[in-house]
């Protein structure tokens, strides 16, 4: 009798074919420590008949997939929102809040920071995504406070203190999430590893960070993307290579007659909703960003132009006023230069304010300037460059962060550079405390009891408090803000 031909025969409901339970296996180990993995591995690949080296390379991938499931543990995963979102009104929402936490440099910092958070929402949609630099002059400008308030902006936020080059590599690819930088002027200096994943992050077609990894004791190389969105806060100068590459937010200190909001403790809780939307808009905006092939105008910089167009984009889809918006900031930052040190132009500031305090009129010469700067003891800006006194140029260089410049002044038939008390005093207010002018004199009394204050603040400084007056009947102005007490808009000295 012929026999009939064997049937493979199927697995029962309750048998588990060999391969998923591998699978189940690595699944289980890769949710273990590496050590348990290495235990089981032989006996593993002897038992379902493959080598260790495949076994090896079936765990690295499904380690990273459980890494990408529990990204979430680290960084939000915002599930779009169920229905449709106005893009413009998330984005007044979005600058409204930003505008209302820190004193900007300029009035069009807060609106592209907003097209550049809602952006790196659908960066995907672009060959290259800028880097976002919060930069302010000195400390206390408010760069950690802007930072809490995009993180309950932004996509799969990720604050980081203190990240070593191959966590930061590896946590990019892992988990794809806007990297919040802080305290860069310190984390970046002297680390060429970690400026170097940053810049590879700039553009898509070269994100990749190749590294060797050993598996089974053969090294292999292995590439890792690093294409992601970046918001970089420091004083001062960064890497030029990290510049370049970024949109410049300028931040400044706050007077003390400013006011600006308290942000929320629970700020990112509160805006969980708004990333729903966010997320929604970016999902529903994403074929109109693909089809966008305009860019930003001509600026002269070929980066800088580079940089803005996926917001003009952004500004586009947006529609409402944004494409103007975005147009007025791109023409005030695309080209910023930055300056040289902030520490020596704090300290600049501070002398130069001195010297209109004790010098009348409206203006001072830069000859003039110089002349009293480098009679000043003590002053690294005695020999400020290879021995050289400090130059005009240089002078304007360490000022122009605080927004002041020097302007061109005509006066009996002779032209000169000048700078202005109103600008100088005033940036002074800022970064260098109480403005020390001598108070206005009242001459509604012989003995000067009253006197109207050109500064806003009591307190002055008891650096110029023990020169008085020329003149016989004026008082010497106290050291101590308890001394005087205020009367509307007059300082009144107690008899």
């Amino acid at each position: 009798m012929a026999r009939k031909p064997s049937v493979p025969k199927s697995p029962s409901p309750q048998e588990t074919p060999p391969a998923a339970e591998l699978e189940a296996e690595l699944h289980r180990l890769a949710r273990r420590p590496l050590l348990d993995y290495e235990k089981a591995r032989k006996s593993l690949a002897d038992a379902h008949d493959i080598r260790a080296t495949a076994l090896d390379r079936l765990m690295a991938e499904i380690r990273r997939e459980e890494s990408r499931k529990t990204a979430r543990d680290v960084v939000e995963n915002a599930e779009p929102w169920p229905h449709p979102a106005e893009g413009a009104a998330l984005a007044r929402r979005i600058l409204a809040t930003l505008d209302a936490q820190v004193v900007f440099a300029s009035p069009h910092d807060a609106a592209a920071l907003t097209l550049w958070i809602m952006g790196a929402w659908m960066m995907d949609a672009s060959r290259l995504w800028p880097k976002l630099q919060l930069h302010s002059p000195t400390k206390r400008c408010g760069k950690t406070t802007l930072l809490d308030a995009i993180r309950g902006f932004a996509r799969a936020p990720l604050a980081t203190s203190s990240i070593s080059a191959a966590a930061r590599f590896r946590g990019i690819d892992a988990w794809q999430p806007t990297l919040l930088i802080d305290e860069a002027d310190l984390r970046l200096r002297g680390r060429p590893d970690l400026n170097g994943i940053l810049n590879a992050g700039h553009t898509r077609s070269f994100a990749q960070v190749i590294r060797v990894e050993e598996i089974d004791g053969v090294r292999e190389p292995r590439g890792n993307d690093v294409f992601g969105a970046q918001v970089i806060a420091g004083i001062g100068r960064l890497p030029e290579t990290i510049e370049d590459r970024s949109v410049r937010i300028g931040l400044r200190r706050k007077p003390p007659h400013e006011r600006v909001a308290k942000l929320p403790f629970d700020h990112f809780e509160r805006n969980v909703d708004v990333r729903r939307q966010l997320a929604r808009w970016a999902k529903d905006a994403l074929a109109r960003i693909r089809a966008d092939r305009a860019g930003a105008p001509p600026c002269g910089n070929d980066r800088a132009q580079d940089n803005w167009t996926p917001l003009f984009r952004v500004a586009r889809a947006l529609g409402d006023d944004w494409p103007e918006r975005a147009a007025a900031a791109y023409g005030d930052m695309a080209v910023r230069r930055d300056a040289d040190e902030p520490g020596d132009g704090v300290t600049l500031l501070s002398d130069l304010r001195d010297l209109f305090v004790r010098e009348a009129g409206p203006h001072l010469a830069t000859a003039r300037v110089l002349e009293e700067m480098h009679a000043l003891e003590e002053r690294p800006r005695r020999a400020f460059r290879d021995g050289q006194p400090l130059q005009p140029h240089q002078l304007a260089r360490l000022l122009k962060p605080f927004g002041i410049s020097s302007k061109q002044v005509r006066e009996e038939n002779r032209r000169f550079k000048a700078w202005q008390r109103g600008p100088v005093m005033e940036a002074a207010h800022r970064y260098c405390g109480a403005n020390v002018e001598t108070p206005k004199q009242s001459w509604g009394h012989k003995g000067l009891e009253g006197a109207d204050a050109e500064t806003r603040d009591a307190s002055v400084s008891a650096r110029m408090a023990g020169k008085r007056l020329d003149c016989l009947s004026c008082f010497g102005v106290s050291a101590f803000a308890p001394r005087l007490r205020r009367k509307g808009n007059s300082m009144i000295v107690p008899r």
